[in-house]
């Protein structure tokens, strides 16, 4: 029941770029997408993060976005007081659905284990970038994305880079 579109100038002229509005015609919700997002390559892990994130509003807020019919809808839901949190939610989503707890968690481990094989234990800060950049471009996420997801909780993979570096600890766990 949910099928994905692109929207010629959605960014430039509503100000998204991305937005879920449901087809009363065919009882379908569609994702837009910024139709220039869509085609630039250069903007691959942008664009894969506004469809995760339109998806994730479409399966954590299916009864508000069931009734969001035009983009002059969904640019007023963007307005309501607790869109803040929804749109948080949304991201969170978003981020485990591209970067899965299990398989972050495993490349991690791998990514640190050749980072203090090669560099050693000297510059944690210098391992915690190097993965976190290894890992975005394997996930195919922006480095920014992937900053967040290694710290925030439930994964908390910088702690454990910290602990592992300063214990001298070969592997994360």
């Amino acid at each position: 029941g949910v099928d994905l579109d692109y929207w010629p100038k959605l960014e430039a002229n509503h100000g998204v770029v991305g937005a879920v509005l449901r087809d009363l015609d065919r009882d379908c919700l569609l994702i837009y997408v910024d139709e220039d997002l869509a085609d630039a390559d250069h903007r691959r892990n942008f664009y894969r993060m506004t469809v995760a994130e339109e998806l994730a509003h479409v399966v954590l807020h299916a009864d508000v976005i069931k009734q969001v019919v035009t983009i002059d809808d969904f640019r007023q839901l963007q307005q309501h007081k607790m869109w803040y949190e929804a749109e948080r939610n949304a991201k969170r989503f978003a981020a485990a659905l591209l970067m899965p707890p299990e398989e972050l968690l495993r490349e991690s481990n791998r990514i640190y284990r050749e980072l203090v094989r090669i560099a050693g234990y000297g510059n944690v800060e210098a391992i915690k970038k190097h993965l976190c950049s290894q890992a975005a471009r394997l996930f195919e996420v922006s480095p920014k994305s992937m900053s967040f997801r290694l710290t925030e909780w439930p994964m908390r993979v910088s702690v454990k880079v910290e602990e592992a570096m300063d214990a001298r600890l070969e592997t994360l766990f």
